[in-house]
């Protein structure tokens, strides 16, 4: 009887202390974790341009935290997902491809582990946490962590080749972002390449000059013969089928919304269905081919680039590719207000700084878009893009 009492008396505290230990790690912080991807993979330089609109060697002169990027999230703490931002300043030293600029204002989010904060935007002064102990306590016990991958800290005085395309706009501020991670490389003493990342063909940067850079820039072909259509395009192994590893890409392309490689399209919900029929039964492209040839006299449209400089009393547009009939730039006002169209025909334009009333623009900074004609009727647009009038 005094054995039972024993074990009783034993196993009772053994359930009172395990009970102890699974309140405690009930009661744990949790540590969310959120994996945020890039759209965008470049295995080639050719592809890292189709991908940038503008190629640039710049050092950084500034960082400041901007507000968070705030999503409505009822299962997340408080209600809302944050995402920690911060813009990069860097002074442009040289322009390797695309129009010319003097500084950038770079769109970062901010790969760090924090809590969840009382006050998220501390580019509010009346919000600034001034207690000796640092940042405000968080608002749960509940706990996050923003990881997103081959994006590492920017630092004041690196200086970084970065392959650029349009960013966000912050508090009316317009920003420009780097890719993805391959699209970012750290320049050092020697003026030579650090991959930040070891995906698509960063690894191949790896140790070159800017100026090997450059001219592998500009000693590329113009263009690569494109394929005549999507089916085409998805074939990378040229064996008239499309693979498993093919199809895998091209659901990625139908989900994401992305242009097709060596294309100007997109793969839509109907064309989806095509190329599952394709995959399931295994058959051939070749008769998708033949349906749209490719014209052998009139060369399609491919723009490669814009530049706009200036020149004595004007400014000049240069657009790179091939098949051009004309281009036409309009120019406006950092209110909207169109103050200038011109027209001509070839690739190359030049034009005064003057109003359609005949009057020259104020020095200042002013938005223009570029449109170009292409000699198969095809039209292609810019983005908004700035520049500077200095009389």
């Amino acid at each position: 009887m005094t054995l039972q009492k024993s074990l009783a008396v034993t196993a009772l505290a053994l359930a009172v202390v395990l009970g102890i230990q699974i309140t405690g790690w009930v009661n744990q912080p949790k540590t969310v974790r959120y994996f945020a991807s890039w759209v965008n993979l470049a295995n080639s330089l050719d592809e890292a341009v189709e991908l940038a609109d503008q190629v640039v060697l710049a050092r950084v002169v500034d960082i400041e935290r901007a507000p968070d990027l705030v999503s409505e999230l009822p299962e997340e703490p408080g209600g809302v997902d944050r995402i920690p931002v911060e813009v990069i300043t860097l002074k442009v030293d040289h322009t390797l491809l695309g129009s010319e600029t003097d500084v950038v204002r770079l769109f970062h989010t901010m790969a760090i582990n924090e809590a969840i904060f009382e006050n998220p935007d501390p580019l509010n002064d009346d919000e600034k946490d001034t207690t000796p102990d640092g940042p405000p306590k968080p608002t749960n016990t509940d706990q996050r962590t923003n990881f997103l991958d081959g994006d590492p800290p920017y630092e004041v005085g690196e200086v970084y080749v970065l392959f650029l395309q349009q960013g966000p706009t912050l508090q009316d501020t317009a920003t420009q972002a780097v890719f993805a991670p391959e699209g970012r490389y750290r320049v050092d003493f020697e003026g030579r390449l650090e991959p930040v990342t070891s995906r698509g063909f960063a690894p191949e940067m790896a140790g070159i000059s800017v100026e090997e850079l450059e001219k592998a820039l500009l000693d590329r072909p113009v263009f690569d013969p494109m394929p005549t259509t999507i089916e085409q395009a998805l074939d990378s192994n040229a064996n008239d089928r499309l693979d498993d590893a093919e199809m895998v890409e091209a659901i990625r392309l139908w989900v994401t919304g992305v242009v097709v490689p060596g294309t100007d399209q997109t793969i839509d919900d109907a064309k989806m269905r095509e190329l599952v029929q394709l995959w399931i039964q295994g058959q051939s492209l070749s008769g998708q081919r033949a349906s749209t040839p490719l014209a052998q006299t009139i060369q399609p449209l491919r723009v490669q680039g814009i530049s706009l400089t200036r020149s004595s009393g004007g400014h000049v547009l240069n657009v790179a590719g091939e098949g051009i009939a004309a281009v036409e730039i309009q120019a406006f006002n950092l209110s909207g207000r169109q103050l200038l169209e011109k027209t001509n025909n070839g690739s190359r334009l030049r034009f005064d700084a003057v109003s359609a009333n005949g009057r020259r623009l104020a020095n200042g900074v002013y938005l223009y878009l570029v449109q170009v004609q292409g000699a198969d009727g095809q039209t292609w647009r810019s983005p908004v893009n700035k520049f500077v009038v200095l009389n």
